[in-house]
């Protein structure tokens, strides 16, 4: 077994903006509870102060188990998540953006559910499982997220309620032997391995205000689920 529980992987691009709080916030929720964890935070390219704030908090918070690793030319998130899988050593591992949209504290609930439940070997965190608690969100954006899951759960027999979501946290083993996180989402259901859905809080951003997703995404992502439903 590894000494610590969860790894937490914070992929960040040109996020000086909320680099600072996102990582506070994250620290001050993990840091009151009994888990033993780690950050890994990986700047991708930033062509803005991102590194240079990293840096600075690693200092700040010292006692932590702090690693920064910093890619000289942007790679994208995909390869980024794959740098911090490789070297994670927590049982456990989940990812948490920079990007102030998602609250820690349901990522701390998620982890203590988690962890008691030993049958499961994932579970996701879900915007949508809660119909009366919906998160406001870009209508672009929650339709492309809508299509893309419908597609998913067609394709691979799944009755997933968010694929999309940032927070997912795995089985440290599994997520090394299985990859990037679309495509551990295709395995453990094509391997009949245990997801289970947890409603989340969400706070959408703007393209305006700095979020990423492009059409780019898109394709990359049919392609993927193409490639592993009918070449895997």
């Amino acid at each position: 077994m590894n000494k610590l529980d969860l790894s937490i992987i914070v992929p960040a691009y040109n996020e000086e903006k909320s680099i600072r709080k996102s990582i506070t916030n994250l620290l001050d929720v993990f840091k009151k509870s009994q888990i033993s964890f780690e950050l890994i935070i990986i700047n991708d390219g930033s062509q803005d102060n991102t590194l240079e704030i990293i840096e600075k908090l690693k200092a700040i918070y010292s006692e932590y188990n702090i690693y920064v690793l910093n890619n000289k030319k942007n790679l994208g998130k995909s390869a980024s998540l794959n740098k911090g899988f490789k070297i994670a050593k927590g049982n456990f591992t989940t990812i948490h953006d920079a990007d102030l949209e998602y609250d820690p504290t349901d990522l701390l609930k998620m982890f203590n559910f988690f962890k008691e439940k030993s049958h499961l070997d994932s579970i996701y965190g879900s915007r949508y499982l809660n119909k009366n608690k919906q998160n406001k969100q870009n209508k672009i954006y929650y339709l492309a997220n809508m299509f893309n899951l419908k597609l998913f759960n067609f394709l691979f027999n799944a009755k997933l309620t968010d694929l999309h979501s940032c927070y997912k946290i795995f089985k440290t083993n599994i997520l090394k032997k299985f990859g990037f996180e679309l495509e551990v989402s295709i395995l453990l259901i094509k391997n009949k391995l245990k997801i289970h859905e947890m409603h989340i809080s969400y706070q959408a951003r703007s393209k305006s205000s700095g979020k990423k997703i492009s059409f780019l995404d898109e394709i990359n992502f049919l392609i993927t689920i193409l490639k592993f439903r009918f070449f895997r």
